[in-house]
Protein backbone atom coordinates (compact mmCIF):
# COMPACT_ATOMS: atom_id res chain seq x y z
CA UNK A 1 0.00 0.00 0.00
CA UNK A 2 1.27 3.50 -0.98
CA UNK A 3 1.51 6.05 1.94
CA UNK A 4 -0.71 8.48 0.84
CA UNK A 5 -3.67 5.05 0.47
CA UNK A 6 -2.48 4.33 3.99
CA UNK A 7 -3.26 8.24 5.39
CA UNK A 8 -6.20 8.30 3.23
CA UNK A 9 -8.02 4.76 5.20
CA UNK A 10 -6.51 5.53 8.68
CA UNK A 11 -8.88 6.69 11.13
CA UNK A 12 -7.79 8.70 13.91
CA UNK A 13 -8.66 7.05 17.13
CA UNK A 14 -10.43 9.50 20.03
CA UNK A 15 -7.67 8.23 22.75
CA UNK A 16 -3.95 9.38 23.10
CA UNK A 17 -1.48 8.05 21.42
CA UNK A 18 1.11 7.06 18.81
CA UNK A 19 0.26 5.35 15.18
CA UNK A 20 3.42 3.71 14.38
CA UNK A 21 3.49 3.08 10.17
CA UNK A 22 5.93 0.38 9.08
CA UNK A 23 7.38 0.66 5.83
CA UNK A 24 9.35 2.73 3.64
CA UNK A 25 10.33 5.43 5.16
CA UNK A 26 8.03 5.00 8.20
CA UNK A 27 6.50 7.07 10.78
CA UNK A 28 4.81 7.69 13.89
CA UNK A 29 1.73 9.45 13.91
CA UNK A 30 0.84 11.28 17.51
CA UNK A 31 -2.80 12.09 18.01
CA UNK A 32 -5.49 13.32 20.87
CA UNK A 33 -8.39 13.86 20.94
CA UNK A 34 -8.90 12.80 17.33
CA UNK A 35 -6.34 15.53 15.78
CA UNK A 36 -2.91 14.82 15.14
CA UNK A 37 -0.02 16.22 17.26
CA UNK A 38 2.89 15.59 15.75
CA UNK A 39 4.85 13.51 13.24
CA UNK A 40 8.28 11.40 13.13
CA UNK A 41 9.72 10.16 10.19
CA UNK A 42 13.49 8.94 9.14
CA UNK A 43 12.27 9.88 5.55
CA UNK A 44 12.59 13.76 6.74
CA UNK A 45 13.99 15.94 9.48
CA UNK A 46 12.29 16.40 12.45
CA UNK A 47 11.98 19.55 15.03
CA UNK A 48 15.21 19.00 16.69
CA UNK A 49 16.88 18.54 13.83
CA UNK A 50 15.46 21.53 12.19
CA UNK A 51 16.53 24.14 15.29
CA UNK A 52 19.79 21.86 15.98
CA UNK A 53 21.04 22.47 12.27
CA UNK A 54 19.80 26.13 12.02
CA UNK A 55 21.32 27.13 15.75
CA UNK A 56 17.66 28.08 16.71
CA UNK A 57 16.29 28.05 20.16
CA UNK A 58 12.57 27.53 21.51
CA UNK A 59 13.39 30.68 23.39
CA UNK A 60 14.77 32.76 20.41
CA UNK A 61 11.52 32.01 18.22
CA UNK A 62 8.78 32.28 21.19
CA UNK A 63 5.90 29.94 21.23
CA UNK A 64 4.25 31.46 17.16
CA UNK A 65 7.79 30.78 15.94
CA UNK A 66 7.86 27.52 17.08
CA UNK A 67 4.46 26.14 16.23
CA UNK A 68 5.67 27.34 12.66
CA UNK A 69 8.64 24.85 12.79
CA UNK A 70 6.48 22.20 14.37
CA UNK A 71 3.86 22.32 11.98
CA UNK A 72 6.29 22.36 9.05
CA UNK A 73 8.00 19.24 10.50
CA UNK A 74 4.88 17.65 10.89
CA UNK A 75 3.64 18.34 7.36
CA UNK A 76 6.92 17.33 5.98
CA UNK A 77 6.83 13.91 7.55
CA UNK A 78 3.44 13.03 6.60
CA UNK A 79 5.06 14.37 2.89
CA UNK A 80 7.74 11.90 3.02
CA UNK A 81 5.22 8.96 4.21
CA UNK A 82 2.84 9.77 1.93
CA UNK A 83 5.33 9.47 -1.16
CA UNK A 84 6.31 6.17 0.57
CA UNK A 85 5.06 2.67 1.16
CA UNK A 86 3.50 1.24 4.47
CA UNK A 87 3.71 -2.19 4.96
CA UNK A 88 1.67 -2.50 8.74
CA UNK A 89 0.45 -0.63 11.15
CA UNK A 90 0.55 -0.58 14.88
CA UNK A 91 -1.61 1.22 17.73
CA UNK A 92 0.42 2.19 20.76
CA UNK A 93 -2.10 3.89 23.61
CA UNK A 94 -0.07 6.59 25.40
CA UNK A 95 -0.48 9.45 28.04
CA UNK A 96 -0.57 12.69 26.19
CA UNK A 97 2.18 13.87 28.69
CA UNK A 98 4.42 11.06 27.55
CA UNK A 99 3.91 12.36 23.67
CA UNK A 100 7.36 14.14 22.15
CA UNK A 101 7.69 17.90 23.46
CA UNK A 102 6.62 18.96 19.88
CA UNK A 103 3.34 17.88 20.03
CA UNK A 104 2.51 20.59 22.27
CA UNK A 105 2.73 23.40 19.90
CA UNK A 106 0.88 21.54 17.04
CA UNK A 107 -2.77 20.46 16.96
CA UNK A 108 -3.91 19.34 12.75
CA UNK A 109 -7.50 17.54 11.74
CA UNK A 110 -6.09 14.80 9.92
CA UNK A 111 -8.13 15.74 7.04
CA UNK A 112 -5.70 18.68 7.06
CA UNK A 113 -2.72 16.69 6.99
CA UNK A 114 -3.78 14.15 4.26
CA UNK A 115 -4.99 17.21 1.84
CA UNK A 116 -1.80 18.68 2.28
CA UNK A 117 0.22 15.26 1.74
CA UNK A 118 -1.71 15.04 -1.53
CA UNK A 119 -1.27 18.46 -2.72
CA UNK A 120 2.51 18.50 -2.21
CA UNK A 121 2.63 14.97 -4.21
CA UNK A 122 0.95 16.94 -7.34
CA UNK A 123 2.63 19.50 -7.26
CA UNK A 124 5.76 17.88 -7.45
CA UNK A 125 4.56 15.30 -9.85
CA UNK A 126 3.47 18.70 -12.13
CA UNK A 127 6.99 19.33 -12.47
CA UNK A 128 9.06 18.82 -15.47
CA UNK A 129 11.87 17.28 -14.22
CA UNK A 130 10.63 15.98 -10.40
CA UNK A 131 13.07 14.20 -8.20
CA UNK A 132 12.46 11.75 -6.00
CA UNK A 133 12.52 12.66 -1.87
CA UNK A 134 14.78 9.54 -1.19
CA UNK A 135 15.56 7.23 -4.31
CA UNK A 136 17.63 9.60 -6.42
CA UNK A 137 20.94 10.30 -5.72
CA UNK A 138 21.89 13.93 -7.66
CA UNK A 139 25.10 15.18 -8.69
CA UNK A 140 25.91 18.96 -9.05
CA UNK A 141 27.09 19.41 -12.99
CA UNK A 142 28.80 22.45 -11.83
CA UNK A 143 32.58 22.91 -10.29
CA UNK A 144 33.10 23.61 -6.71
CA UNK A 145 34.00 26.79 -8.01
CA UNK A 146 30.87 27.71 -10.18
CA UNK A 147 28.95 26.30 -7.35
CA UNK A 148 30.27 28.70 -5.01
CA UNK A 149 28.80 31.35 -6.90
CA UNK A 150 25.84 30.62 -7.80
CA UNK A 151 23.02 33.62 -7.12
CA UNK A 152 20.56 31.91 -5.03
CA UNK A 153 21.68 31.42 -2.00
CA UNK A 154 19.32 28.38 -1.03
CA UNK A 155 20.15 26.28 -4.41
CA UNK A 156 23.81 27.23 -4.14
CA UNK A 157 24.24 24.98 -0.53
CA UNK A 158 22.31 22.29 -2.29
CA UNK A 159 24.20 22.41 -5.36
CA UNK A 160 27.73 22.41 -3.22
CA UNK A 161 26.81 19.25 -1.12
CA UNK A 162 25.16 17.53 -4.53
CA UNK A 163 28.01 15.12 -4.98
CA UNK A 164 26.63 11.84 -6.75
CA UNK A 165 25.72 10.27 -3.04
CA UNK A 166 23.15 12.33 -1.58
CA UNK A 167 19.19 12.01 -2.17
CA UNK A 168 16.75 15.14 -1.30
CA UNK A 169 16.66 13.40 2.13
CA UNK A 170 20.04 13.45 2.46
CA UNK A 171 20.36 16.99 1.94
CA UNK A 172 17.32 18.01 3.83
CA UNK A 173 18.63 16.54 7.21
CA UNK A 174 22.83 18.17 6.16
CA UNK A 175 21.06 21.54 6.22
CA UNK A 176 18.28 21.31 8.02
CA UNK A 177 16.17 22.29 5.63
CA UNK A 178 12.14 20.88 5.04
CA UNK A 179 12.47 17.86 2.86
CA UNK A 180 9.48 18.99 0.12
CA UNK A 181 11.28 22.50 -0.14
CA UNK A 182 14.22 20.54 -1.24
CA UNK A 183 12.92 18.33 -3.27
CA UNK A 184 11.47 21.19 -5.24
CA UNK A 185 14.54 23.07 -5.51
CA UNK A 186 16.44 20.04 -7.00
CA UNK A 187 13.68 19.02 -9.14
CA UNK A 188 14.20 22.69 -10.64
CA UNK A 189 17.46 22.37 -10.96
CA UNK A 190 17.52 19.20 -13.17
CA UNK A 191 15.16 21.14 -15.11
CA UNK A 192 18.27 23.80 -15.58
CA UNK A 193 20.52 21.13 -15.96
CA UNK A 194 22.87 22.09 -12.92
CA UNK A 195 22.00 18.65 -11.22
CA UNK A 196 21.55 15.37 -12.92
CA UNK A 197 20.49 12.18 -11.17
CA UNK A 198 23.99 9.69 -10.16
CA UNK A 199 22.03 6.67 -9.44
CA UNK A 200 18.67 6.05 -8.43
CA UNK A 201 17.58 3.26 -5.88
CA UNK A 202 14.87 0.40 -5.81
CA UNK A 203 12.83 3.12 -3.22
CA UNK A 204 12.47 5.68 -6.24
CA UNK A 205 10.04 3.68 -7.53
CA UNK A 206 7.93 3.77 -4.69
CA UNK A 207 7.80 7.57 -5.08
CA UNK A 208 7.77 8.19 -8.82
CA UNK A 209 5.02 5.08 -9.22
CA UNK A 210 2.99 6.79 -7.36
CA UNK A 211 0.27 8.85 -9.13
CA UNK A 212 -1.06 11.34 -7.40
CA UNK A 213 -5.29 12.12 -7.28
CA UNK A 214 -6.25 14.97 -9.16
CA UNK A 215 -3.30 16.16 -9.67
CA UNK A 216 -3.35 20.53 -9.85
CA UNK A 217 -0.56 21.12 -12.58
CA UNK A 218 -0.34 24.88 -11.50
CA UNK A 219 -0.55 24.12 -7.28
CA UNK A 220 1.74 26.76 -5.67
CA UNK A 221 4.91 25.55 -4.56
CA UNK A 222 6.46 26.85 -1.75
CA UNK A 223 9.58 29.52 -1.61
CA UNK A 224 12.89 28.36 -0.93
CA UNK A 225 13.86 28.39 2.48
CA UNK A 226 17.00 31.26 3.50
CA UNK A 227 20.24 29.29 3.87
CA UNK A 228 21.42 27.33 6.72
CA UNK A 229 24.91 25.99 8.23
CA UNK A 230 25.28 22.31 6.84
CA UNK A 231 25.91 19.61 9.38
CA UNK A 232 26.82 16.06 9.57
CA UNK A 233 24.26 13.35 8.21
CA UNK A 234 22.49 11.07 10.40
CA UNK A 235 22.92 7.41 9.81
CA UNK A 236 20.77 5.85 7.59
CA UNK A 237 19.16 2.73 7.48
CA UNK A 238 20.63 0.22 4.11
CA UNK A 239 18.06 0.10 1.89
CA UNK A 240 16.12 -3.22 1.66
CA UNK A 241 16.73 -6.16 -1.17
CA UNK A 242 14.83 -5.44 -4.70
Amino acid sequence: MTGLESLEQHRAPTGAGSIHLLGEPGAVFHLARGRILGVESFGAPGVDTLLLRTGRTAELLGPAGLQAVCLSALHDAAFATAAGRVTATRWEPRDPDDLPWPCAYAEVEPYEVVTEARRRLAALAGLRAPVSPDGDRVVSTLTPWEAARHPVAGQRELLRHADGATTARDLAFILGRGLYQVTVELSRLREQGLVVIASTTTRARLYTSLEPRRPDQHAALPPAPPPTTAGQLPRRRPPRPA
